[in-house]
């Protein structure tokens, strides 16, 4: 896509903006966390643009268990765009959109036997710190579906793979790879357990270095180094137990500014260095402002042709009687 820009190159137009490309004075390292810092920026202002959707996570389902009404949000959740619950167990066109409860209304929602419709008029939800509270207790084996923002992932250029007593049948996966270990005649992805781990590790690397997924991987000891070459990456990292740790759950290299807006990035890190070496960033700043200005501006009704519209939110499709909207008090969907 037209408007990703990798780690190094916005470290480059950085320093370029900031005519420090042979300084040192600022280090590469520093100017990296600048960037990270700036695309936070960048990615918030994006976020804040509602009903756009341009960061949407894949569904996260679970299944409730009639005991808690508590549960755990994504590890890398940041911001809910929709709740809901499967009428039946999930199948496609059985969800039902669940709507928020105020604090205030915690005790309301808790009576118990006030669930009209196919056990789920009453239900309610809240975030409450990294959980997601429901209420009243929901029946145990009742699907729940959540729509939400992921975090940024951190842009990085290099990521490590630590080895500790791996043993065959022990596996890493980097993207949809997946490395095994076995203990004789690896084929394809596989990779050979050596008399070390030291051995082990040179020999994952070779495995990860030969599969072609944008990567090079060199072993020092223990520890293998995935480096990312030119081109965008997005890899997830795994393994099938602690004997292979990653140092980042994803190595991403780059940062999509959809329509050219890494601009901000570029100039907001080059204000940093700027800072740091004490000159005159004010240009710099101003530059910042009216990109903010340009990107608040464009970054709403993607969906130029049919803008977005205002929900109904108080009563249900199919009428305000059926089967319990506002002629059922308080409980109705």
């Amino acid at each position: 896509m037209g408007g990703q820009m990798t780690l190094d190159a916005l470290v480059l137009a950085a320093r370029q903006r900031a005519s420090m490309e042979t300084s040192q004075f600022v280090s590469d390292a520093e100017v990296q966390s600048y960037v990270n810092q700036s695309a936070y920026e960048l990615y918030d202002l994006l976020v804040a643009a509602y009903a756009d959707d341009y960061f949407l996570a894949p569904p996260f389902t679970f299944v409730t268990d009639g005991v808690n009404d508590t549960f755990p949000l994504p590890a890398d959740f940041f911001k809910l765009v929709g709740a809901d619950v499967s009428i039946s167990n999930g199948t496609p066109g059985t969800w039902v959109t669940l709507r928020p409860f105020e604090m205030a209304e915690r005790n309301l929602y808790a009576l118990p036997g006030v669930t009209p419709f196919l056990g789920i008029g009453a239900m309610r939800y809240r975030l409450r710190a990294l959980s997601i509270w429901f209420l009243p207790l929901p029946a145990a084996g009742q699907t729940m579906r959540l729509l939400y923002v992921p975090r940024m992932v951190e842009m990085a250029d290099s990521a490590t793979l630590s080895l500790a007593g791996v043993v065959a049948g022990d596996s890493v996966t980097v993207g949809a790879t997946v490395f095994a270990a076995v203990s004789s005649s690896p084929t394809g992805t596989q990779f050979l357990v050596g008399a070390s781990d030291s051995v082990t590790a040179t020999n994952l690397a070779a495995a990860i270095t030969a599969a072609g997924l944008g990567v090079t991987a060199a072993a020092s000891g223990t520890v293998v180094t995935l480096t990312v070459g030119t081109a965008p990456v997005s890899l997830a990292l795994s393994a099938s137990s602690g004997h292979i740790t990653a140092s980042l759950a994803t190595l991403t290299n780059f940062f999509d500014g959809i329509s050219g807006w890494t601009e901000y990035v570029i100039v907001d890190a080059a204000a940093k260095c700027g800072q740091k070496e004490e000159s005159d960033v004010s240009v710099l700043l101003a530059q910042k402002v009216a990109l903010k200005a340009r990107i608040e501006t464009m970054r709403q009704n993607r969906d130029v042709g049919m803008p977005h519209k205002v929900s109904r939110v108080r009563s249900n499709p199919w009428g305000n009687d059926y089967p319990y909207g506002r002629g059922g008090g308080p409980w109705g969907l």
